[in-house]
């Protein structure tokens, strides 16, 4: 398991969990794991029809899988070194993420990376996947993310439709390419909404369908024809993707997520294209000053 973590000491319990949730967690011998007690997904149990929740246990399940036993493609080097500098060049132009920070679906923390880390600061993981968790990155995150795991972190086990946390407790949320396998996306941004501090930012990446809308230029003949020139594996890796069995619970586009975004009391929402290889946009909002703390 990690453990470059600070303990979530009873500092930590008071200033960000709801008094009334604060039960549902054991905290691990760490100080810095909050393990839910009984099982995560419980909570969905008020969301969604039984058989949703039951694709979403399988599709959880099947991501698990994925990712310890290395099948998934994101986790080869090169893929990660791609997904690096395509976050890294989003932090050069807008800032790095700042404030107390959570993370919905953030797995190993790798975001820390863009942190401002101030003394005092806290970076919360707030994700189903204890096992991820409990098994620690591999050397590829660990080479390509250093800083992140030289940072501390704060592990919550649970989903994102119902956040443990205080109204108002943090400045700064982001989730990214987790919201896809939610059971109630909408569900999760007005619990995102609702956590933030007035003014706070929301960040949402995530995989969208209208890709060639988005940058059409990126997706003409000519320039497909020289990505594959340029690199033949591309058509191994198209001819996987065709093949792998589609994990996802939902399928956005880059207006739906400004609309989920909007809907849920989000304002000065902009998009920012991420990575037109993996068609994924970066969509920023933020919580109105005058919204309710």
């Amino acid at each position: 398991m990690e453990n470059q973590s600070e303990p979530a000491t009873q500092d930590f319990v008071s200033r960000f969990l709801d008094p009334a949730r604060a039960g549902d967690y054991a905290v691990d011998a760490d100080g810095a794991t909050l393990r839910k007690r009984g099982r995560a997904d419980d909570d969905l149990a008020r969301y969604g029809a039984a058989e949703d929740r039951e694709q979403w246990a399988e599709v959880q399940a099947e991501l698990m899988e994925g990712i310890l036993e290395r099948t998934d493609a994101m986790l080869e080097i090169e893929n990660v070194r791609k997904a690096f500098a395509g976050h890294d060049a989003l932090f050069a132009w807008r800032g790095p993420l700042s404030g107390d920070v959570l993370d919905v679906g953030g797995g190993w923390g790798l975001f820390r990376q863009w942190w401002t880390a101030r003394p005092g600061e806290t970076f919360v993981v707030h994700d189903p996947g204890i096992e991820r968790h409990d098994a620690g990155p591999y050397p590829e995150q660990r080479e390509v993310y250093a800083r992140a795991f030289a940072r501390p972190l704060v592990f919550v086990e649970g989903v994102g439709e119902t956040l443990p946390y205080r109204d108002g407790s943090f400045d700064t949320a982001l989730i990214n390419a987790s919201l896809d396998h939610t059971l109630d996306p909408q569900r999760v941004f007005r619990e995102i909404f609702r956590v933030l501090k007035p003014g706070g930012t929301f960040l949402c990446m995530e995989h969208i369908e209208d890709a060639q809308k988005v940058n059409p230029e990126h997706y003409t003949v000519r320039r497909r024809i020289e990505r594959v020139v340029k690199d033949p594996s591309r058509v191994v890796g198209f001819v996987r993707a065709k093949m792998h069995h589609d994990h996802h619970m939902h399928h956005f586009t880059s207006g739906s997520l400004g609309r989920l975004a909007r809907e849920a009391g989000f304002r000065q929402i902009s998009t920012e294209v991420l990575d037109m290889e993996h068609r994924t946009i970066a969509v920023e909002s933020k919580k109105p000053f005058d919204a309710p703390a």
